[in-house]
This record gives C-alpha cells, structure tokens and sequence, in this order.
C-alpha cells in the first residue's frame, strides 16, 4: 500500500473498468514501459498516473496561475520497427 506500485492485473483491470479500449499487445506495450524493474508483477502505478496529469497541467500550477502550459508532445513508446514505411503510408492513405 502507498507504495506506487500495484499488481499487473489489477492494473489492467483497472484500465478495463475506465473502458479504455486497447488492444492486447498494447496493454502489453503499456505495462512493459510502466513495470516495476525490480518486480516484474508489478506496474509503476504513481508514475503512469503522473505521466497521465502531465498531459493535462503541470504540477503546481495553481502557485503560479498564470503561467502558459507548453503543448504536450506525447512520448512514443512504439517499437520503431513498427512503424510503416513510406509505401505501406501510401496504400493506408489510399485506403482511408
């Protein structure tokens, strides 16, 4: 308890219950990038959900309101050889 992290399973429940709508593998890409290197049954709970505000506002805000928020620029953690190349680019545009 207030440890920051929690089991992965009751993370992935979690994220079921808020109906976040994410495929296997990118439930398994989320709780790679957010395991505990210590615990592997374990997810960086405290550290997903500050990774999460920070998208929204900064920390301590309110002592400085008025301050202007940069835009966010969201970290990738996609495996770069899965990515499509120029062509495959192409075919989707094509497509949509």
């Amino acid at each position: 308890m207030r440890k920051g992290v929690i089991d992965a399973t009751k993370f992935r429940t979690t994220l079921y219950a808020q109906k976040l709508q994410l495929t296997t593998e990118e439930y398994e890409k989320l709780e790679n990038h957010f395991r505990d290197p210590t615990n592997p049954l374990k997810i960086r709970y405290f550290d997903f959900n500050e990774e999460i505000e920070r998208i929204f506002t900064d920390k301590d805000l309110e002592k400085n309101p008025t301050r202007s928020l940069s835009a966010f620029k969201a970290p990738s953690i996609l495996d770069p050889k899965s990515q499509l190349s120029a062509t495959e680019e192409d075919e989707l545009n094509v497509c949509m």
